[in-house]
Order: C-alpha cells, then structure tokens, then sequence
C-alpha cells in the first residue's frame, strides 16, 4: 500500500510540476511525517526535489526530445529495423519499446503473421495503425512528451498481466560495465518490467550508443537474447557476445561502402 501511495505522489507531482505540502496532505489524506517519509523515498529515486514549502518534479534535463532524435541515423535505423524483424515469429506475443530505432521495425512484419504488439509509445501506435492487421494492446499511463511515451505505474501494472515471448528493447547508450542504459528515469521503470516479462530480450540502437553509457542501467549484454546495430561492435563487444551465446546482427561491410 505504502508503495502504491508513493507512486501515486509521483505520477500527480508530474502533472503538476510543483506542488505545496498542504496540497498534498489534502488530496492523499496521510500525516506529515508519512508524506516526509514519502518524499524522502521520492527524492531518493531523483524524481523529485524539496523546495521551501513543497516539492517540485525533476523534468530529466538529460533526456533528448523525441523529433530531435528521429531525425539523426535515419537509414541506420531503418536497416536495423529491417534485421530486428528476423526474430519475429507467427503467435508472438512482443513488446516493441519505444523510441525512433524501434518503430522501424513494423514495416517488416508480414501481414500474414498473427502477433500481439503491447507497446507504450504513441508514435509507434499512430504508425501500427496502417498496418490493420496487427493485434495492438496499449498498457495505458501517463504521456510524457520527451519520449512520446506513456509511463507510469499504470503501464506497469498492466504488463503484469502478459507473458512476452520477444521484447525489442531501445537505449540511450551502451557499455561493457553498465550494459544497456537510459538517461529516464520513467522509461527505465517501464523497460525493467517489460524485460522481467520477457522470454528474449532484443536490442536495437545504432553505433553511435556504443560506448556511451546514459545514467540508469536497464538490462546487462549478457542478459540479452541477440543485439542488433548498423555497424560491426568493437572486438571486446563482440567477445562477450560470443562468450555469452548473445546473438549479433549487423550490416554487411559490403553495404557499409
């Protein structure tokens, strides 16, 4: 219960921005030590600041905007969609994630396949919609404009109630140490939930990521099922991948030149 309440305090603080104690007390009817120690959780996970009288959301200054993104590696992308879709079987039930390497991915799904797509991201939904044949299911939450995605403990209750036989994973940089990563806090939740539902976890990102750690760690290479980029991973990636039996696609040097 204490749990729920706490990320109640976070979902309404994101609405809100900057919230006063009394108002708080008020709409979620606790004492003022319970809320403190609530806060105290809350400003712990660095979703949330103390302000003199209140508290104010923290907005993830790191985290680059969504049309900002879509427009870098565009055809990168693109062939790693094209790849990623290898994986995809007939009766799948996947979660693609959301993010502007990942969307590329539909329009390589034959439409003679039967697949459930859950995903949380609005403009993969706007694109899944001229395919009428996909079996779409949408977790719900809260929109956060940044990522263009619904997030929330909302979309994370409602992955409990699916068992996910693929997940096509984003991230905002990758490393030896710290494996996949993401600069939000909020996607982080989501990804970490959907890859704990997961029988085989993809990831798709294009080269640029690669030795470029963000701030939250999300899943580890070698707790991946197959890796999928643009470019050949450096010969210590490529090492822990054949090491750990982590598949690896990528571009042919032939279609490099």
């Amino acid at each position: 219960m204490r749990l729920t309440r706490i990320n109640e305090i976070e979902n309404y603080l994101m609405k809100k921005g900057a919230v006063g104690m009394p108002e708080l007390l008020e709409h979620f009817g606790i004492s003022l030590n319970t809320l403190r120690r609530d806060i105290d959780v809350l400003c712990r996970r660095g979703s949330v600041s103390k302000v003199y009288g209140g508290i104010v959301y923290n907005k993830e200054s790191n985290v680059e905007p969504f049309v900002q993104r879509s427009s870098l590696n565009v055809d990168e992308k693109m062939k790693i969609g094209k790849l990623a879709s290898s994986f995809i079987e007939d009766n799948d039930t996947i979660y693609i994630d959301s993010g502007t390497t990942t969307v590329n991915i539909l329009q390589h799904i034959r439409p003679d396949m039967n697949i459930t797509i859950i995903c949380n991201s609005l403009n993969l939904f706007v694109e899944a919609s001229k395919y009428p044949y996909l079996n779409l299911i949408a977790p719900g939450g809260i929109f956060y404009h940044k990522t263009h995605s619904f997030v929330g403990m909302a979309s994370i209750a409602a992955l409990q109630d699916y068992h996910l036989s693929k997940s096509f994973m984003a991230a905002s940089g990758i490393s030896l140490d710290m494996g996949a990563s993401t600069n939000s806090f909020h996607e982080a939740d989501i990804k970490k939930a959907v890859i704990a539902r997961s029988e085989k976890v993809i990831l798709m990102t294009d080269h640029s990521k690669i030795n470029r750690p963000a701030g939250i760690h999300i899943v580890s290479l070698t707790g991946l099922y197959a890796f999928v980029t643009d470019k050949k991973p450096p010969n210590e990636y490529m090492e822990l991948f054949n090491t750990h039996h982590v598949q690896c696609l990528y571009q042919h040097a032939e279609e490099e030149k």
